[in-house]
Parts: structure tokens; C-alpha cells; sequence
């Protein structure tokens, strides 16, 4: 009689927790879609409205890490060097520096502190460059994590609202 209690509020409270899960799942999809909507909206612009400024090269981080395989796991027998510069430059008669560094890559990577860096900046959006080598974006992408995140939410939902798959 006490298992089959315990059993039942467990149960219970599995399926609480799944139907939770699902409006949260729900929400992280709908501000991942809103995000990524922005943002391809703020690139699609660049070519168009972006102006380019060159900035200088204030700083240079260094993170090690992991290479990742094809497979999609790490290679723990090696490390690579990421490198991230921190630019300041001039635009609209001030300066900024933002706090996202850009990650310097191909000929990219040999520059140094003091270095030109090219950007291209939004007249709207001053304070937020972006790095002409380094732009990329799709509307696959913009899609790809809202829609498998709602579906996850969807399937939350249904195994918490079917009692059958709980008995």
C-alpha cells in the first residue's frame, strides 16, 4: 500500500515537473527566436547601411581550449589558442570600446596591440561592431534552435498531460 502511494506521488510529481519544463522550454524558445531574428536583421543591413571605420587594437586575450572533432566531442590530446581582441575606434566624433572582443582569425591572428582593425559599424547601433571577416548568419540558423526547443516544450507537454504513459 506505501509503494503504491509512493509510487503514485512520484508520478505525480514527474509529471509536474515535465509540464513545467514545457513553458519554460517555451520561453527560452520564443526569446532565442526574438534574438536571432534581431540580429539577422542587424546583418542583412550591414552591406547596406553599415559604415566602415578602422579601429586600434587595445588589447589581445588568449583562451586555451579544447579542439572539437568531427564527431563532435573534444580532443583531449591537444589544445588550441584562441585569440580575442578588445578594439577601440571613433564614430560620430566619439569613442567606443565595446566589451565583445573579436576573435582574430586567419591573417587575422598575427596582429598585434597598436594594430589597425577595419569594422563596419551601424549609424542606429554605434556601440555594437562587427568585424568584416568575421560576419556570418543565416535564416536557417535563425530557426533551427526556436523551432527544436518548441518541439521539445510540445513533447513535454504531451507526456505530461498523457496519464497512460505514466502508468
Amino acid at each position: 500500500m506505501f509503494q503504491a502511494r509512493l509510487r503514485a506521488a512520484l508520478i505525480l510529481v514527474a509529471r509536474v515537473f515535465v509540464g513545467l519544463l514545457a513553458p519554460a522550454l517555451l520561453g527560452l524558445a520564443w526569446l532565442s527566436a526574438k534574438d536571432s531574428v534581431v540580429e539577422q536583421g542587424r546583418l542583412s543591413r550591414l552591406e547596406q547601411d553599415g559604415q566602415r571605420v578602422v579601429g586600434t587594437i587595445v588589447r589581445i586575450d588568449i583562451e586555451k581550449r579544447r579542439p572539437t572533432l568531427t564527431s563532435g566531442g573534444e580532443d583531449r590530446t591537444r589544445w588550441e589558442y584562441w585569440r580575442f581582441a578588445r578594439v577601440r575606434y571613433t564614430f560620430g566624433g566619439r569613442d567606443y570600446l565595446p566589451d565583445a572582443p573579436h576573435h582574430l582569425t586567419g591573417p587575422q591572428e598575427s596582429l598585434q596591440i597598436g594594430d589597425p582593425f577595419p569594422l563596419i559599424v551601424l549609424p542606429d547601433l554605434p556601440g555594437r561592431p562587427y568585424a568584416p571577416d568575421t560576419i556570418v548568419g543565416s535564416w536557417i540558423a535563425v530557426f533551427v534552435q526556436p523551432v527544436l526547443l518548441g518541439l521539445v516544450a510540445a513533447l513535454a507537454l504531451f507526456c505530461a498531460a498523457r496519464r497512460d504513459l505514466w502508468s
